[in-house]
Order: C-alpha cells, then structure tokens, then sequence
C-alpha cells in the first residue's frame, strides 16, 4: 500500500470513528442489529445465548392426520428455525433444519447455513448509539447498524467427486453519516461471489437498496425513503415484514413515537397503499411491549391480515387474535379458529424452555403441541 491510500485509509477511519463517538454522546442505547433478540428473525433471546435447538415434544393425542398438520404449520413458531448458534455478540453464525420436528429428527446438510463476520467490522458498528431502546417484538431492525456477512449456504451443487459444495451469499451495508454522527442512508450491497469466495470489493451494480433516513427535530427518523439498485431491480420486488412490494417512486417507511421516544408505529408504504402496518401498546410500569396490532398486505401475505397480539414482559406471545378475510377468495385458508393461546417454562435467564400451544380457540384441556427448546449459554449449559 502506497503512502497516499495509507493516509487515506487512516483519516476515513479516524472520521468514521469520529462520527460513532458524536453519536455516541448523544444517545445511550446500542443501535447493533442482534440477530438472537429481534423481530426479524422471530427470536426473543435474552442473556449470552450460544445456541439454541428447538422442537415439538408431543402434538395432541388422539387427532387425525389433518389436524395434526394444521398444529405444525399454524402456529407462531412455526418459522424459528431448528437449530441456531450466535457469536458473543449475538449475531448468528449457524443455523440448520429446513422446520421444527419431532425430537430425533437428524437435520439434513442442505438446509444448513453457516455465517462469517469481520471482527473489525462488528466492533467499529457496534459502537453506534441510537436514542430509542430495542425492544422485542418492536419491528426496528431497518433502523439498526449491521454488520457485513458472508452467508455459506449448502445448496443443491455437487463436485466431481459427489461431494455438496457450499455457495456464497454476500451482505455489504455501507452507510453515510451526517456531522452528528447520524445514520443518513444505508446501502445494501451483494456481489457476485464465484466458487464460494468472498468479494472483497463492490460495484454500482451490487447495490439491492437505499434507505435514505430522515429525522425529526427530536432526533428520531421518521422516515425512511427506500429506492432500488441495480442488482435490487433484477430481484424484482421489495421484501420485509413477510411480505413484497414492488419498488414505486412512493416506497418507505414510517415511524412514530410516545412522549417516553417508544416506537408505537411501523408502516411500509408503497405504490399509493399501506403495505404493512404494526402499533405498539406498552406496560406502563415495565416499559415492555403488552400488544401489536398488525396489518399484512403486499404479495405472499399471511391469510390474515389483521391480527392483535398480546406479549408477557419477557416478550413471549400469550394470545392471538385472528380476523378472517371476508373477501379472501379462497375461503377455504381462512383459520379455523380466531384465538391462539400459549404459556411457558422458563430457565432462570428468562428464556422459555417449554411452550404449551392452545390452538383450538379456547385455553382449556390438552395443549395442541407442546415445543421445547435445549439452550447453551456461554458460560455454561441449561435445558
């Protein structure tokens, strides 16, 4: 390296740290995206998790085949994956089973994920503050800081000698700051990797999308204006919140916030409609979220648009209430009942080890499934 890019290279990281501090100074909360504890990944993980194996103890004796798959597939767990392990900072690193299943199921190697991250990547994001605390099942992770992440995926390739080769999906987010030390925009990047190596430089041509953040005079982004890239248009549609839109001149998102700087609105809006739509009522003495009213549009959407959901102070779901779509074409996908109730065991982090799954409308009698979950901490083991 020459001197010049080296003098280059040290003033870019003195001004990037600068900027982190300045943030830092004025907020107190860690704006790290944590992929063990955040609605975007469905998991409520408190404590130094280091992995966690989940699966269905019993279903409820005595139901026919029918029944029985309707308690696996319609249920709010049914997208946590099997098997996950995180790093120390809480992101994950593995991650395998293509669902939950019986106990003793052997999980198969092509539906496992590995993923790498730069230590000094993590370390210099994780030292942004923001001004709201995270809390689960808040849908805040588009205002967090991620890290870059190398996802190894062991997918349907084959080499000469039979034996499955992983492939490469690369994340780069890239952002831009203002003289406060705010986020302004963020820019998700994903080169092309050949032969499952890592891309160490990226081109106009990789960027997915932009979220240009804007704030108000209480230093809380209201909105963030999201447009495609070129890579981001071969894709074709935006995704969040379980659900896509296509990328009109008119796509965002839109918060807004209690007098104690809380999030108590989420929307995705695009093409001239609201997408999706969460609000949040929190406990006043506890401070953690109590119900989320949720609305599901877009492409791909649950067959319930509208449901409430009600969540106890370790930020597990107690109750569910469902609405039938009374214009749904295909009636038949309407739930068969409206409320879903769930109660736990927990270990002393306050992570649930038991769940006892009601899904028959009524909390009374046998549970419909019974999931469990093995935990491994850091520093030690619990089940």
């Amino acid at each position: 390296m020459n001197q010049t890019k080296f003098k280059k290279l040290v003033y870019l990281t003195v001004i990037f740290g600068s900027l982190l501090c300045n943030a830092q100074n004025k907020a107190k909360h860690s704006g790290l995206f944590e992929y063990k504890n955040n609605a975007y990944s469905s998991l409520c993980l408190k404590d130094s998790v280091k992995s966690v194996k989940s699966f269905y103890s019993k279903v409820k004796d005595s139901v026919p085949t029918i029944e029985r798959n309707r308690f696996l597939n319609d249920n709010d767990f049914r997208a946590i994956p099997p098997f996950v392990e995180f790093n120390i900072q809480g992101q994950l690193t593995k991650l395998t089973g293509c669902g939950i299943t019986l106990k003793g199921y052997i999980y198969d190697d092509l539906c496992k994920n590995i993923y790498e991250y730069d230590e000094k990547d993590i370390n210099a994001k994780a030292k942004y503050r923001i001004e709201f605390e995270q809390k689960f099942p808040v849908a805040n992770w588009n205002l967090l800081i991620k890290p870059n992440e190398n996802r190894f995926y062991f997918g349907g390739s084959y080499d000469q000698n039979g034996k499955r080769l992983k492939d490469l999906i690369q994340s780069i987010y890239q952002y831009k700051y203002d003289k406060s030390g705010r986020i302004i925009e963020e820019s998700l990047y994903s080169p092309y990797a050949e032969d499952s190596i890592a891309v160490k430089s990226i081109k106009k041509e990789d960027l997915i999308t932009r979220k240009t953040f804007i704030y108000n005079n209480k230093n809380q982004v209201i909105i963030q204006k999201i447009t495609v890239g070129d890579y981001g248009k071969q894709v074709g549609n935006y995704s969040d919140f379980g659900t896509e839109v296509g990328y009109c001149d008119d796509l965002q998102l839109k918060y807004a916030y209690d007098s104690m700087g809380r999030i108590t609105q989420v929307i995705l809006f695009g093409c001239s409609e609201i997408v999706s739509q969460e609000d949040y009522k929190y406990n006043t003495l506890k401070n953690y979220v109590t119900e989320v009213k949720r609305f599901r549009g877009g492409l791909g959407s649950d067959d319930c648009k509208n449901t409430i959901s009600y969540y106890n102070e370790f930020g597990d779901i107690l109750k569910k209430e469902l609405t039938p779509l009374d214009q749904f074409i295909v009636q038949l996908r309407e739930p068969k009942y409206r409320f879903r109730y769930y109660d736990y065991d927990y270990d002393k982090h306050n992570n649930w080890i038991r769940c006892r799954m009601y899904l028959d409308g009524t909390q009374e009698g046998e549970p419909s499934i019974i999931l469990e979950r093995e935990i491994e901490y850091f520093n030690e083991i619990e089940k």
